[in-house]
């Protein structure tokens, strides 16, 4: 009844329930660990083409590499054994130095791609993976605030109701001071005070 003819209602559950699932199983879902690097550490582009023809690198060389162009390798050794399988050994060992260095490759700041969906952090960590496992200490903290704060307006509530008078008035004038207190200046001053809180400090 609630949803129906309610479409934001429906979109909304819809959203906070998928993010809810994929960050209690962030595990199973994410491409990798919040704080592991592309695996990648070598790429023939056509900018280190472009270096490796400004270094003098004939051109019948450049143009074979060129098949290479778009491959991605995970180690030194790997990249030197597919370029000398294309260019022969000889000529591989005359510019292996150049080709390592011109084809090295940073996985900060990547754009989103197949490998990675939302790109990569400056530190060439996958952002998807850091959303979905950030997602877990959000939901953590999220809920337990909202248990804190349930328990201490319930104890407040029903102190304040059953004694009434003087107490009822003395706990009605502190919610009403906590009210009127910015949360946002107020968090960042504990903050301060604590230093390098987890989650159950913050909630």
């Amino acid at each position: 009844y609630f949803f129906k003819g309610n479409p934001p209602a429906l979109l909304g559950t819809i959203i906070i329930g998928l993010f809810i699932v994929l960050s209690d199983f962030a595990p199973f879902f994410a491409p990798y660990k919040p704080t592991e690097r592309d695996h990648i550490k070598f790429k023939v582009t056509a900018d280190a083409l472009k270096e490796l023809q400004e270094k003098r690198t004939p051109e019948e060389t450049i143009a074979k590499l060129a098949a290479l162009q778009g491959q991605k390798f995970i180690s030194e050794a790997a990249l030197l054994e597919a370029v000398e399988q294309q260019i022969g050994k000889a000529e591989s060992e005359n510019i292996g130095r150049k080709l390592v260095r011109a084809c090295r490759w940073d996985a900060g700041h990547q754009p989103p791609s197949r490998e990675h969906i939302f790109g990569t952090t400056r530190a060439g960590y996958d952002v998807f993976s850091q959303l979905l496992y950030g997602g877990r200490i959000s939901l953590l903290v999220a809920i337990g605030a909202g248990l804190i704060s349930t328990m201490i307006s319930v104890l407040m509530g029903v102190t304040a109701a059953y004694f009434g008078g003087k107490v009822d008035e003395a706990l009605v004038f502190i919610m009403n001071v906590v009210l009127v207190i910015p949360n946002l200046p107020l968090i960042l001053v504990l903050a301060a005070f604590i230093g390098e809180a987890g989650p159950h400090a913050i909630a």
